[in-house]
């Protein structure tokens, strides 16, 4: 059996929630009584594409998924905030966009390369980047562009919001989005025009300790031998299961979680795998069981943090999609 998610709203939303208002995408949310209703529905068709914003943002999956859900929750404590002229979307974004921002400088101050954030004020007029090139270009290389224009560039071409929407999210000028836009979609031309460029991502783990750990880890696992699993784990390892549970402990991994594992439906096996360049573990289900003809398939990531020799931190995605958001997987490495 699934692991049951206590964040799963009622299938049956309450009669009450009503209709949107007319001109604004999103519901707003007068009566406290409907507000988490009205929220569930509308992040059901803003959620994927916020996911990709923050991908896109981040270049990595994970690291998105993980601004999503702090985005969503700060949101939801913000709902008494919104009235009818409000929608949730620009909300959305104006919260994913200054963390994806925060998270970026924290990278540049803990040591990642990453370009100035700064955008002038100027707003040249500009030529867009033929369709085709942006379609090829933008999954490739966007991750290269400082972080301002990488934004403006990820909402203009990806999420195809307009230079106002793009202005009230970035919390900049429509004459500063137009100049972020010009100098990204040159740059952006430019290294497609070269194609000497790759984008920046986090190298496959080659310590050859770390990976025969990490190969042990997803034998066990596989083997379903929770003692020889336990080995593996630092005293004080914590286990995140992501939208769920937070610093999991030791004994509750041992206690929980694995007998979860061996409850689910279907046949599964971990394997080691890369999410965006990321070595973590993935998890393959064939949902028919090990004799039916269903297809196996890559259901969801597992990040592994080692310390020491052993696991010391387990972070699951197993109730969340982040690899939608992905531009590369890789099975079995």
């Amino acid at each position: 059996m699934a692991p049951h998610d206590p964040t799963r709203a009622d299938p049956t939303p309450p009669p009450t929630v009503g209709e949107r208002d007319p001109g604004h995408p999103a519901a707003p949310y007068r009566d406290p009584d409907t507000a988490q209703a009205r929220f569930l529905i509308e992040i059901a068709d803003l959620r994927p594409r916020l996911l990709r914003y923050c991908s896109r943002m981040l270049g990595s999956a994970l690291d998105g998924e993980d601004v999503v859900q702090d985005t969503l929750a700060a949101a939801f404590f913000r709902l008494d905030t919104l009235d009818g002229s409000q929608a949730l979307a620009p909300l959305l974004y104006r919260i994913a966009h200054n963390r994806c921002i925060d998270l970026l400088r924290r990278r540049r101050f803990q040591g990642e390369a990453t370009t100035e954030d700064r955008i002038d004020d100027g707003s040249p007029e500009h030529d867009s980047i033929a369709s085709g090139e942006a379609a090829r270009a933008l999954e490739l290389l966007v991750t290269l562009l400082p972080p301002r224009e990488r934004s403006c560039v990820v909402l203009k071409e990806v999420l195809e919001l307009s230079l106002e929407e793009i202005a009230e999210i970035t919390g900049s000028s429509t004459g500063s989005v137009k100049a972020a836009l010009h100098r990204g979609r040159e740059k952006l031309a430019a290294l497609q025009r070269e194609s000497a460029a790759t984008p920046r991502v986090r190298a496959l783990e080659t310590d050859p300790e770390a990976v025969a750990l990490l190969r042990e880890y997803v034998d066990s696992f596989n083997r379903r031998d929770w003692e020889g699993l336990a080995e593996l784990l630092q005293e004080d390892v914590r286990l995140d299961v992501v939208g769920v549970l937070e610093d999991g402990t030791r004994q509750v991994i041992l206690d929980r979680y694995v007998v979860n594992y061996s409850r689910l439906d279907g046949a599964w096996r971990l394997t080691l795998g890369a999410v965006d360049g990321e070595v973590v573990l993935l998890c393959m289900r064939r949902e028919g069981g090990d004799d039916s003809d269903d297809e196996e398939r890559v259901a969801w990531p597992i990040r592994v943090r080692l310390e020491g020799g052993r696991v010391a931190q387990l972070r699951d995605y197993v109730l969340q999609h982040p690899l939608e958001g992905a531009r590369q997987v890789e099975i079995d490495v």
